[in-house]
Order: structure tokens, then sequence, then C-alpha cells
């Protein structure tokens, strides 16, 4: 448009003083060609901003990265080579002074399944992530094998622990290597056994390269239920101690539910093998050891279906709540 105007401009006003016998025809070329060169200096100089101005904003991000706080180092203490147990001993946290868990006393053995409900903010989440020890609680501690996480190396923890959550993170490589990133050494049969294990094999076999099919960035050449198996797929292979499934059915349709719950029901039969669920659709974990029933960070409630529906509580009413609509 400006580049218009400027020779609209020329030929009109060049025209009018060629008339006049104010200007040659070689200046007025001259001026043209001046015209032209300058307005390519111009768009290049609007480029270059354009340019600095997002270099500065992505300098900024990195630079306030750059300024966080080092985290802790967790890798001194002792090595845990098994989850035998876990235990939470009046543990309490905050995020920004706002209490997301108060007081919560738990204890847990090999081979059970614990389920998590609670409405949205309730502290389900949160429990998962001190299991993990991505924080440390403010009061109380949490203990793995009977010694406090704080005194245990992360990496070794991190090593015994699984987690599948509703936001699965496939790597942009073939489905093969997304569940060998469950133990790397492992074999292809092993890889197989699986991908069989997690209700997904059929469909890779059927697939013209199989397991050596790129699922693109983020896994998005697979449907949301096949992402589901193929991070289920990693887990079963990574065989852990501590399990931690963080609403890993409840964005889907009723299909790919039914066969994510399949693969999950296999990757839950195990007795040495401690377990956390967080359910959103409470159908799905009616058949846990336990239920637990966060409201407000506090642990209210605790026990089987049967028996919390008959106690007409918190459970009782999410329960009846859920289903009728």
């Amino acid at each position: 448009l400006f580049m218009g105007l400027a020779v609209a401009v020329i030929l009109v006003g060049g025209y009018s003083m060629l008339d006049r016998g104010d200007l040659t025809a070689g200046q007025l070329a001259f001026f043209g060609l001046a015209v032209a060169m300058l307005n390519s200096s111009v768009r290049e100089m609007s480029k270059s901003y354009n340019r600095l101005v997002e270099t500065s904003t992505g300098a900024e991000r990195v630079f306030q990265l750059l300024d966080q706080p080092r985290e802790t180092q967790h890798d001194a203490g002792e090595t845990l080579t098994k989850v035998e147990s876990v235990e939470l001993q009046g543990v309490s946290f905050s995020y920004n002074a706002v209490p997301v868990l108060q007081d919560v006393n738990l204890r847990v053995r090999p081979g059970e399944v614990i389920a998590i409900v609670g409405a949205s903010g309730a502290g389900k989440t949160t429990l998962c992530d001190l299991l993990c020890r991505f924080y440390d609680p403010q009061q109380g501690e949490v203990r793995v094998s009977g010694v406090d996480l704080k005194r245990v190396k992360r990496s070794s923890l991190l090593a015994q622990v699984a987690v599948v959550t509703q936001e699965t993170f496939l790597f942009n490589t073939t489905i093969g290597e997304n569940i060998r990133y469950g133990r790397r050494s492992s074999t292809q049969q092993e890889v197989e056994s699986a991908a069989k294990a997690a209700h997904i094999h059929d469909f890779i076999a059927g697939l013209e390269k199989g397991y050596d099919t790129v699922v693109g960035e983020r896994g998005a050449k697979l449907s949301g239920g096949q992402r589901q198996r193929v991070a289920i797929a990693r887990a079963v292979l990574r065989d852990p101690s501590l399990l931690l499934l963080d609403e890993a059915t409840s964005s889907l349709d009723a299909e790919s539910e039914r066969a994510v719950q399949e693969a999950l029901d296999n990757l839950l039969r195990s007795d040495h093998r401690i377990t956390f669920v967080i359910a959103h659709r409470l159908s799905t974990i009616q058949n846990a050891d336990r239920i637990l029933v966060l409201d407000g960070g506090r642990l209210v409630e605790e026990g089987k279906h049967e028996s919390l529906m008959k106690n007409n509580g918190v459970y009782a009413t999410l329960y009846r709540t859920q289903f009728a609509s």
C-alpha cells in the first residue's frame, strides 16, 4: 500500500513538474529509483524491529527461568530398592499459603489399590505429587518403606515409580521406543508382551510399520485411547512397585475408556505393587481395596465402596450426584 501510494504521488507530481519544466526525465527516474530503494530499506527495518521484539520476549522468558532458585538436590541419602509401604503422618501442604492438604494420615501395604476421590481442588493430585517428592510437606512426614522421603535419593525413588496421567506425553519417535522408555534395557519381546497386556498390540501389529511407526509430535497420529494404552504399556514394562494413575480415563469416550480400563486392570493385578488411583469417574474404582475421600484437603472418609455408600456421607453424595447427571 505504501509503495503504491508513493508511485502514484511520484507519477502525478513528477508529470506536473515535467510539464512546468522544473524537472528533467532523468531526474524523475532517479528520484523514483531512490524512493524504491528507500522503501526496501524501510521494510527491512520493520522486519528487524519485529524480530527484535520477538527475540527480547523470548530472552525475557529464558532469563526468568534462569533466575529461578536452583532446585534442591535430592540425590543424597538412602537408596530405595523397592517400595514396601507408604505412610503419611500428619501431612499438611499449602500453595502460596492456601491449605491444600491438612493433617492427612495414611498407611498402605503392598498389593493394595487405593482410590482417591473428591471435588476439584480437594488435594488429590497434590497427594500424589508428594509421593513422588515433587514437593515436600510443610508439616508431617511422607515415609516409604519406613524411611522419610527427605532421606531417600530421589533418583532411586523415581526408579520405583510409574505415572499414567490424563494428559499422556509421547515423544516424536516410534511406538516401540515410546514403550521402551519404561525400561531402556528391555527386549523387543518384552515390549510386545507389555503392549499385549495394555491391549494395544493388535492395533500396532496392524500398522504398516508396526512398532517402528512414528507417532508424531505428542502422539498426534494416535487417538486419545491409543495414546493412553501406549502409556500403560510403558508402565507395564517398567513394572513399578509404586504406581500412580491420575484420572487416566476421564477424557475418553465410552469405547476407549472400556479398552483402557481393561488394560489398567491387567496393570493393577500385582501382589507386590502399591497403586494409587485418582478417580474422576467413580464407576471405575468400585473394586478398589480402599477409597479415600478428600474434602477441603482433609481425609474425611475411608473404606470400601459398599461401606461408604451405607455411611451416606461425602462419597455417597458424590456418587449419587455423578450418576444422576
